[in-house]
């Protein structure tokens, strides 16, 4: 199984929530690095959507995780904050890492409609930066 999660939102270093903290505490940080995509700002929490668009990047950090009870833990947190109807569905992906590397890690993706207007330019959820 990939040990690796890439994060863009809540879970991120520097993230005020809880649940960051619970992360940094139970896994071991690797790098910062991004992932094509579209981010949207659904006011509490972010959510990813895919795009084959190469100016559409997000960025976030890679963690290393090395026990089922935190994956665990993490899929009920992504599923309690999933704004019904959508959801989020945990996938691997390909993520560029700070160092021009590639590695694949599992990454929470947002299976829901989405506004334009809801969409953060900047892809980056700590900035929120329209």
């Amino acid at each position: 199984m990939t040990l690796h999660l890439f994060v863009y939102g809540t879970l991120r270093r520097g993230s005020p929530h809880p649940m960051a903290q619970f992360l940094a505490q139970r896994a071991r940080y690797v790098a910062g690095g991004r992932i094509q995509g579209r981010l949207y700002n659904f006011g509490r929490y972010p959510g990813l959507k895919p795009s084959t668009d190469n100016a559409d990047w997000v960025v976030g950090d890679l963690y290393e995780l090395h026990n089922e009870a935190i994956w665990a833990e993490l899929d009920r947190y992504e599923d309690a904050e999933s704004p019904q109807p959508g959801y989020f569905e945990r996938e691997l992906a390909a993520i560029a890492l700070e160092d021009g590397s590639e590695t694949n890690a599992w990454v929470y993706w947002f299976r829901g409609e989405v506004r334009e207007g809801q969409h953060i330019a900047s892809g980056d959820y700590l900035e929120k930066k329209e």
